[in-house]
């Protein structure tokens, strides 16, 4: 089981973003930059929903953060509870 520890006492926040008519990006922000683990999670999320999942760091706040292709919101908020990595109370979708 893997226990992760957030940033500062803050929230996952799982966004998703239109890339062209029918493809999507989701994004994973919140979780602790100084842990390996995010390499671990995102290797976990690319096994588990068949798609890309890789590890960005942002320019402009030198964030880490994950990147997967496709519209998996829903999907890696209930796979990050049922997994106890974070609870349901730590996470906010950010999904319309």
């Amino acid at each position: 089981m893997m226990v992760l520890r957030l940033r500062g006492g803050q929230h996952v926040e799982i966004r998703k973003r239109q890339r062209t008519a029918r493809k999507w990006y989701t994004f994973i922000h919140g979780l602790d930059p100084e842990l390996h683990v995010i390499e671990d999670i995102a290797k976990a999320l690319r096994k588990k929903f068949s798609c890309k999942a890789r590890v960005k760091v942002d320019d402009d706040t030198e964030e880490k953060f994950i990147e997967m292709s496709g519209d998996m919101g829903i999907k890696v908020a209930k796979y990050f509870t049922t997994e106890n990595i974070v609870t349901r109370d730590e996470i906010v979708l950010h999904i319309f």
